[in-house]
């Protein structure tokens, strides 16, 4: 697909709901015959189908039992990936809904059906990501049933797949992707390196500062890419419409984070204040610094060597916290608008899933793999995403083969000026291993349909949902 040509599809349903559907195989000859949409929720699967129609694929055929849309992009024999975003199978905020919290299995479902439409009884489907380390996986795949969905699919001859792509977690399991990882260097062409002066203060919650950096400072900027995402010929990414502390939105680009196999190659903010080079908190704050500090004990060498200086750091990071006023607890760990690190990691690893040639081992000039983004924002979550966040019936699907149009959108409709995002911002304008076309925000063309209306109009007429923000963003939003 030319993504120039292409405009962002917003289909709105505020009716629209996940339904309670059993995956379990069929168990008699008479269910095995049966279609694998049968058990389709028609609202999921129809705002999707909808999505696709009016992204313009496969139109010719459209309205017949013929039409298949994604045959456009897909072909027999290929290797596809499809990309929720499964963060965690709890709220950290306690709250019993967690569905704003991960990819619904009914919209992952929806997707497949299309996807092995297209690739017939050949070629091989994925769903994998790389959750939290703390994410028991098979408990999240339990409660959504995907596991047992996957399972009927494969008991009707389709090669599906599910796959974990981390390395370390905290629950034991078989750990990692079976066909392996590349380690990628960027180096100079790293959007870090014009900071390699401060790669030693890299940091990401809960990991060792040390392994940090030994990935990242003078002339290396390294990333572990499951061998999965760059084996594939196209990646349907299915991010979770959300808002997030650190980058704003969770979207179109951040969602491809979840393909690293380590968290400890993924900087996510640098220690200290602005005024020091920093963006870990807004302003010096001695507490803060103790904070920092008592978090590389707790996660560093120490803490595997001398268990009891483990649990006093522990404890003075929890009471660091208590001491925090509510606001303040939200910027610490680079969890606000000022966060000048994360960007660039989500904008490093967006080019290699698009430009790394894993046959020549080395980035191309040009594009490896087909990339189409479907956001799940039939439940949403606003507030303190990614972990805490507050679920949201947005009841929207959003559809684009432009990863920074799409994400523009995104931020248009919860209410966040895209301005203020760096990750979609520094996204443009790129000579090498570009990642958009599009030039003015202003020009990104939407077709939508809202409640059974049609209209085709510019990103500027996007009505906003008005999302509630990350504390920390909460003087970011739109200006009317």
């Amino acid at each position: 697909m030319d993504e120039r040509q292409q405009p962002v599809v917003v289909i709105h349903n505020e009716n629209s709901a996940y339904p309670t559907i059993d995956y379990a195989p069929a168990k008699t000859s008479r269910d095995s015959e049966r279609s694998t949409n049968s058990n389709q929720p028609q609202h999921v699967c129809e705002m999707i189908g909808l999505a696709l129609a009016l992204l313009g694929l496969d139109s010719q055929r459209y309205g017949t039992p013929q039409w298949n849309p994604l045959s456009e992009i897909i072909k027999p024999g290929m290797k596809v990936l499809l990309k929720p975003n499964w963060v965690r199978e709890y709220n950290l905020s306690g709250a019993q809904n967690i569905l704003c919290m991960y990819t619904h299995p009914s919209v992952i479902k929806a997707v497949l059906d299309y996807v092995l439409k297209a690739l017939g009884r050949s070629g091989e489907v994925t769903i994998g990501d790389a959750p939290l380390q703390s994410c028991d996986l098979s408990k999240l795949l339990w409660h959504t049933r995907l596991d047992s969905l996957v399972g009927d699919y494969r008991n009707k001859g389709f090669n599906v797949n599910i796959r974990d792509f981390r390395l370390r977690v905290q629950h034991p399991r078989p750990s990692g992707d079976p066909t392996g990882y590349t380690l990628v260097d960027l180096g100079t062409d790293s959007f870090h390196s014009s900071r390699d002066y401060l790669a030693d203060r890299y940091r990401v919650a809960s990991y060792n500062p040390k392994d940090m950096k030994s990935h990242h400072g003078a002339g290396k900027h390294e990333y572990l890419i499951c061998n999965t995402a760059l084996d594939a010929d196209v990646i349907i990414s299915l991010p979770k419409l959300k808002t997030h502390k650190k980058s704003g939105v969770t979207g179109a680009l951040k969602n491809f984070i979840g393909t690293v196999g380590r968290k400890e190659f993924l900087p996510h903010h640098t220690k200290g204040y602005p005024q020091a080079g920093g963006d870990e908190y807004s302003r010096k704050s001695l507490l803060k610094a103790l904070h920092g500090e008592l978090i590389d004990i707790l996660f560093g060498d120490l803490s595997q060597r001398f268990r009891i200086i483990g649990f006093l750091s522990h404890l003075g990071v929890s009471l660091s916290r208590s001491a925090l006023s509510p606001f303040d607890r939200e910027v610490i760990d680079g969890s606000w608008e000022g966060n000048d690190t994360l960007w660039r990691t989500i904008l490093d690893v967006t080019r290699i899933l698009q430009y790394y040639d894993r046959s020549h081992s080395s980035m191309s000039n040009s594009r490896q793999r087909e990339i189409l983004t479907i956001v799940d924002g039939i439940v949403a979550g606003e507030g303190d995403g990614p972990l805490a966040p507050t679920s949201r019936n947005a009841g929207v699907i959003i559809a684009g083969a432009d990863l920074v149009a799409t994400d523009a959108t995104i931020a248009k409709l919860i209410g966040i000026d895209i301005r203020r995002i760096p990750s979609i911002v520094k996204a443009t304008g790129l000579r090498r291993w570009p990642l958009t076309l599009i030039d003015d925000f202003d020009g990104i063309r939407l077709k939508s349909l809202s409640n059974g209306e049609y209209k085709e109009f510019l990103l500027p007429e996007l009505p906003s949902l008005k999302f509630v923000l990350p504390l920390g963003w909460q003087q970011q939003t739109e200006i009317a």
